[in-house]
């Protein structure tokens, strides 16, 4: 499973590329073509599109569900900003404009790129939440083991639910624990 940071990771790059570029535009100097670069940008943004599309399709999460697609139509407003920048930058290199709607694009897919990872990382905890849940609601009935076969049957039934907690607080344990995450 991939951390936050390694799916943000390319966009992020492809996107302060542009903000370069911007910069150096804010100085005087014309836009360079940015048709190549804006591709770039987008075909990340379309790689993210997919997989959060498919997670949701298979979430049964109410809340991701519910919040995924207006997160989505901003990630999708922002890319058609950055089509527009770069038709308008095209025609004029100096356009303010243009540029307005670069930087605007540009910020706007990274403000919905983080909104999508953080409403799936949430989604996943909610998960966790739910399950840590269903082990605990199991708990009183240990109060009923009374032979060694009811504590047999009592274990048995447990285990997959604990199992399954231990395996997603573990994978969690690496991002949670991670130095740079740790002052989220």
């Amino acid at each position: 499973q991939k951390t936050i940071a390694s799916v943000l990771e390319p966009v992020a790059q492809q996107v302060s590329h542009l903000v370069v570029l911007y910069e150096a535009g804010q100085q005087g100097q014309a836009m360079p073509d940015l048709v190549d670069s804006i591709q770039v940008v987008l075909t990340c943004v379309s790689n993210l599109a997919t997989v959060a599309e498919s997670t949701a399709r298979q979430s049964n999460d109410a809340i991701f569900i519910r919040d995924f697609p207006s997160a989505m139509d901003a990630v999708n407003s922002s890319s058609a900003a950055l089509n527009e920048a770069v038709l308008e930058l095209r025609s004029d290199p100096y356009s303010s404009q243009g540029r307005r709607k670069l930087i605007t694009g540009a910020k706007g897919i990274l403000t919905g790129t983080c909104d999508l990872l953080l409403m799936y990382d949430e989604s996943e905890v909610r998960k966790i939440v739910k399950n840590c849940e269903a082990v605990k609601s199991y708990f009183p009935v240990c109060l009923e083991v009374g032979t060694l076969e009811d504590l047999s049957f009592y274990i048995k039934n447990l285990t997959p639910g604990l199992t399954q907690v231990c395996k997603a607080v573990q994978n969690r344990a690496v991002e949670l624990l991670h130095k740079p995450y740790a002052v989220r």
